[in-house]
């Protein structure tokens, strides 16, 4: 028997004292409420606050706010009475900020239950402050090579219409073998249909696999929309079984449909592509002199702005052939210094 362990909500407060190191106040004083959440960033002459506290009760069914908890800020030390601004974040109910300015104390109390910003301008007469740090400035990685392995899409995640059913928790049903987290079983209606979009990186001949199950001798068409199809003849099969043929795909995405034609039931675990030619390099030989150069492609055929020293390149020429080279300059200087003779065809414009 289950039973659900209720933890009894905090009635403790929070509290603690922050010497400040990089704003010239002297300290600031924190009093939360239980749950309260707060990040604080200092600067030379302002300081600025995170604050959340967020809590509701469920009520037939219906999540209703619950009161609004109060959080105190004190800022000790300022030469003259700080200036304060704020604003709520997210949606709830309004918060309510107010100050004081008592003895060279200033004293936000903030009442909420929800975010918000908070805002103080505030200056003190301490010196011995640290200097704000500089903060590195963060580049994108470098784009990886495009990917030429296989590409797997799990039956139980296409569209599908007229199947037995989609077993997308397989796990919890007692089912084992599978991969990703199910399979579709067909049923027996010759109109059953899976509709997936794929991604051809380069068109091509490519190896199609399905990873299938079936009681008996079964077959599916998988067919390119407005484009070309093939036929799967698929022996049965108790176990988990893969079976491969091949298929001519055009570039770019493309919607395909796996089609029940044969009326036996097939259980789907995914289907998967792989290009079976994925270099590109076809066959026109070039001779060994410089060439200028308009464009340096990868060996997956992905068109590349800065070309690396020492990695091989297919260099395209204005004549619009191709040869693959060493790449050997820092700079692009428009000549090959370094080739080899191979037999190339240029990549695709369209990549």
């Amino acid at each position: 028997t289950y039973t659900a362990r209720i933890y009894k909500p905090s009635t403790k407060r929070a509290t603690g004292t922050v010497n400040l190191r990089y704003n010239t106040c002297s300290s600031v004083s924190l009093d939360y409420a239980p749950y309260s959440l707060g990040l604080m960033n200092e600067e030379t002459d302002r300081i600025t606050f995170y604050l959340t506290n967020y809590s509701n009760t469920i009520v037939n069914n219906v999540y209703i706010e619950d009161e609004n908890t109060t959080d105190i800020i004190k800022i000790d030390g300022a030469s003259s009475q700080p200036t304060i601004s704020w604003n709520d974040r997210g949606n709830h109910r309004a918060s309510t900020v107010t100050s004081t300015w008592i003895n060279g104390v200033f004293t936000i109390t903030v009442i909420h239950n929800g975010p918000l910003d908070i805002t103080v301008n505030c200056k003190g007469a301490n010196t011995d402050r640290m200097t704000a740090p500089t903060f590195e400035r963060v580049s994108a990685p470098t784009s990886p090579a495009q990917w030429t392995g296989v590409c797997q899409y799990e039956a139980e995640y296409a569209d599908y219409k007229n199947i037995s059913s989609c077993k997308k928790n397989a796990y919890y049903n007692k089912e084992t073998g599978f991969y990703g987290q199910g399979y579709v079983v067909t049923g027996t209606n010759t109109q059953a249909v899976l509709r997936d979009t794929i991604k051809v990186s380069q068109a091509g001949i490519h190896t199609l696999t399905f990873r299938y199950k079936t009681d008996a001798s079964a077959s599916l068409q998988f067919q390119v929309k407005n484009g070309s199809s093939v036929t799967v003849s698929l022996p049965q099969s108790n176990e988990w079984k893969e079976i491969t043929t091949k298929i001519d795909l055009p570039l770019g995405d493309q919607v395909v449909y796996i089609k029940n034609t044969s009326g036996k039931s097939v259980s789907i675990d995914y289907f998967s592509l792989k290009n079976d030619n994925p270099t590109g390099i076809e066959s026109i030989n070039m001779p060994a002199d410089n060439y200028d150069i308009i464009g340096y492609y990868n060996m997956q055929g992905m068109k590349i702005a800065n070309p690396r020293k020492g990695k091989p390149y297919i260099a395209r020429k204005i004549n619009g052939k191709t040869i693959i080279y060493i790449y050997t300059n820092e700079k692009i200087d428009n000549k090959c210094n370094s080739h080899i003779n191979v037999d190339s065809s240029p990549p695709s414009s369209s990549r």
